[in-house]
């Protein structure tokens, strides 16, 4: 005998360009959900286009429908579908070939990713914390170390890697030539002078009190997935004779190399303003749950488009041909 399946779960996401007043928009969902209104204004203000999830279509419907009235573009979506992200991978060097962008991995491996699949790009800073004073190789190496002298039954030092694992196996020949290799060096970073823009930036996040921001760039491509770059394990030896001794310079010059590259991306107005008025605002975020939305909002988006562009294709298939007039 076999259950029968329960109630469809929809998602409820802002249209493109929508406004979103996120104290109006959270009193409605409030409304809808039963949460004080408090804890449903954050969850709009950090939702980066998702409104709510986990609704039956009924409400749904009904909130898409007070959004309305308040100028609010929303619609609903297929709840299984929402959380579906490709996997993408992590750059450690781009090259912007013409008609694609060569992706360079952390292990050597290149791939191309074709220009025309990369839809939309996202800088973004994220809330960095202070180094480990007692870990003063870069990337970790230390750690793994540790790990590798404690599967070996030598010593290790509880302190640098939190409790250990007392199931957890010891390294494959492959796992302990990786870690013995460590991270590759960063060759390009830099910690030289910063430029005169650089500085601006750089007095602004101290400013802010945000001086260990840890920054980001994604490229958004379909079907490959994110292709991520964090600006501290990145060879910025890639922008040849662009590149600058600060590795904060590098990252200025790899976003407006990025926004060149792809004039026509989506979400191009974070970078854009960071590039202009240098105030990190724009791009700063609290949560990681920040990026991971807008993430599943960007390739929700791609595959709407893409549905609404098969649509129309298969439209203008169906018409009859209409007889010549000759």
């Amino acid at each position: 005998m076999t259950s029968e399946p329960g109630p469809r779960s929809f998602t409820v996401i802002l249209e493109r360009g929508s406004p979103c007043p996120a104290a109006e928009v959270g009193r409605l969902v409030a409304y809808h959900l039963e949460l004080h209104p408090t804890d449903a204004i954050v969850r709009v203000r950090y939702g980066a286009g998702l409104v709510v999830d986990g609704v039956t279509e009924a409400v749904a419907d009904e909130l898409i429908a007070r959004l309305a009235e308040i100028g609010v573009r929303a619609r609903k979506v297929d709840g299984d579908l929402w959380a579906l992200v490709p996997r993408g991978v992590r750059a450690f060097g781009l090259e912007f070939g013409e008609r694609s962008l060569v992706v360079r991995l952390v292990g050597g491996r290149r791939i191309e990713v074709p220009r025309d699949s990369i839809f939309a790009l996202h800088g973004y800073g994220l809330p960095g914390t202070p180094p480990d004073e007692d870990d003063e190789e870069p990337f970790g190496r230390k750690k793994r170390k540790a790990k590798r002298q404690a599967a070996a039954g030598g010593s290790l030092s509880l302190g640098s890697l939190g409790a250990a694992h007392p199931t957890e196996p010891p390294p494959t020949a492959a796992a302990d030539e990786e870690a013995a290799q460590g991270e590759p060096e960063i060759l390009g970073a830099g910690t030289g002078e910063l430029s005169l823009r650089g500085q601006k930036l750089h007095k602004r996040l101290v400013e802010l009190g945000a001086q260990l921001t840890e920054f980001h760039l994604a490229l958004y491509a379909d079907p490959l997935g994110p292709i991520r770059v964090r600006k501290n394990d990145f060879d910025f030896t890639c922008l040849g004779v662009d590149r600058q001794e600060h590795s904060l310079d590098n990252f200025l010059t790899l976003i407006q190399r990025s926004l060149d590259y792809l004039p026509a991306a989506w979400n191009r107005e974070p970078c854009e303003a960071l590039l202009k008025d240098l105030n990190p605002r724009s791009v700063i975020l609290f949560k990681p749950e920040e990026v991971q939305n807008l993430e599943r909002w960007l390739y929700q988006w791609s595959r709407i488009e893409a549905e609404s562009a098969a649509d129309a294709a298969a439209r203008s298939d169906s018409r009859p041909n209409l007889p010549s007039e000759e």
